[in-house]
């Protein structure tokens, strides 16, 4: 089967839809440790470098609310977004 658009998925019989999904399912957990390791770092960085996004922004708007201007969180707010994505990766491995 190839990849179906919503109107394909919708006129198929359920029987095939819980086939595929069992199949797509099964080749997720036949992956190698090495799959596994990759993912778990992409999906950690990915987590860290939004970390990190997110508490840029949020020290600006602070920092433009108290102070008019802006401002950059202190380097141990950056070290703390970097560790709690090293944090993620860890878990999903």
């Amino acid at each position: 089967m190839g990849m179906n658009t919503p109107g394909d998925v919708l006129e198929q019989e359920p029987q095939d839809i819980a086939a595929r999904a069992e199949e797509v399912g099964g080749e997720r957990l036949d992956r190698t440790n090495l799959e596994i390791l990759l993912t778990a770092i992409i999906g950690g960085g990915e987590v860290s470098l939004g970390g990190l996004a997110a508490v840029s922004w949020v020290g600006n708007m602070i920092g433009l609310w108290r102070h008019g201007g802006l401002a950059v969180p202190p380097f141990g707010v950056f070290v703390s977004a970097l560790l709690a994505g090293g944090l993620a990766v860890t878990l999903t491995c």
